[in-house]
């Protein structure tokens, strides 16, 4: 079975066996640039705004929302709610492109974070990986829009944390410490998954065994990036911790 694994996964043999998998969600599970681009396009689209300004609205307000979260985490500005970060920004880019909108279609917008829709087979896939290790979600999403956009995606867990609680988000140093202690975590038998490699040169800082795999909208590893796992799709995951399982 371990010859298996190596042959499946060369650098497995590097890893301690998993006890617990910590997801980042947005992004990695959920398709949020993708779920914003589609809204932002149709919405528009009403006001007869042709599809490539519509995309560069989308694009400016995903910027300025990740700015502001950065601006955050990282050079430790006050802390406001992703919401109000999405409030501001939003109000921002259209004001910038001379564009009105119906309360009913702006309220809409703003509400987009409690329907960000799943990445193909991720219910699926996550479903099977809680009936095989513990699996948990760190998310810069508030909790209310992650229990609606986990409803309507049918994502389960067993359990899930918002950087928000603390105050902060990720990749701020509080994030990780706060599931560590949070689900008493021992990090070198915990695998951190996300699609950020900011987020897992991060985790990796705090010894979490870490999982990179592409998603559309997230940046590429660098060249001295050094993951414990490189996935193709979250069935890789199943097969790595059913091979350590003996399954």
């Amino acid at each position: 079975m371990k010859n298996d694994m190596l042959n499946l996964f060369p650098e497995q043999h590097q890893c301690v066996e998993i006890e617990t998998l910590v997801f980042d969600i947005l992004g990695t599970l959920v398709d949020e640039d993708g779920t914003i681009n589609r809204e932002v396009v149709r919405i528009l689209s009403h006001y007869g705004i042709e599809h490539n300004k519509a995309q560069t609205v989308a694009d400016d307000w995903n910027k300025q929302n990740e700015l502001n979260l950065h601006d955050i985490a990282v050079n430790k500005k006050s802390f406001i709610s992703k919401s109000e970060i999405s409030l501001r920004s939003l109000t921002n880019v259209l004001q910038v492109n001379n564009i009105s909108l119906d309360t009913s279609d702006f309220e809409h917008l703003l509400n987009i974070g409690n329907y960000y829709e799943p990445w193909p087979e991720v219910p699926r896939q996550l479903t099977e990986l809680t009936h095989l290790v513990r699996t948990i979600g760190l998310t810069n999403s508030g909790l209310d829009n992650a229990s609606n956009f986990n409803y309507w995606g049918n994502l389960r867990w067993h359990g899930i944390l918002s950087t928000q609680l603390i105050r902060t988000y990720k990749p701020a140093s509080e994030a990780y410490e706060f599931a560590i202690n949070t689900f008493n975590l021992t990090p070198r038998k915990t695998l951190f998954v996300a699609a950020h490699p900011w987020d897992l040169r991060a985790a990796a800082s705090h010894g979490f065994q870490t999982a990179y795999i592409p998603r559309k909208y997230a940046g590429a590893p660098e060249p001295n990036d050094r993951f414990n796992y490189h996935l193709d799709s979250l069935d890789d995951l199943i097969k790595i911790i059913k091979i350590q399982k003996g399954i």
